[in-house]
């Protein structure tokens, strides 16, 4: 039984074993959105379509041994092919949480006679945002 940490990453749309982690980078802070960078090969994939990776979910687990350590789920939002040696295929990706693209909107709209909750909902659900639910805690009283 090994005992070291391993890497794997999985993609919706493609076999478990798709790509092998190589490395990683994970930015994280408080009150801003995450940001994974991979570096990946794969052995299969000497030729992938684009669309079959961007805006799908990806899914970086970290093990110790057999037990999940850490578990990282975004969208992927930037993929680049790299080096090939005829073997395999090297490939650079980006994910982030689904909620990063509401940065890449810029409209301004009116909400009348809805409340925040509301007004978060609607613009959660337009950019593909699921299984989040707003917390929102109103004052009693305003001063």
């Amino acid at each position: 039984m090994s005992t070291g940490l391993r890497f794997t990453l999985e993609v919706d749309g493609l076999p478990p074993d798709a790509f092998a982690v190589v490395s990683f980078h994970l930015n994280q802070s408080l009150s801003s959105l995450f940001s994974l960078d991979l570096s990946l090969v794969s052995q299969q994939f000497l030729s992938l379509e684009f669309q079959q990776i961007l805006d799908k979910m990806a899914y970086l687990t970290i093990w110790q041994g057999d037990d999940v350590q850490r578990r990282v789920k975004g969208m992927v939002t930037w993929f680049e092919l790299g080096e090939n040696d005829k073997n395999q295929m090297l490939y650079s990706m980006k994910v982030c949480p689904p909620l990063w693209r509401t940065g890449l909107r810029q409209n301004f709209r009116i909400f009348q006679n809805e409340d925040i909750e509301s007004i978060l909902g609607t613009i959660l659900q337009e950019n593909g945002v699921t299984g989040v639910e707003p917390a929102v805690q109103r004052a009693t009283s305003f001063p």
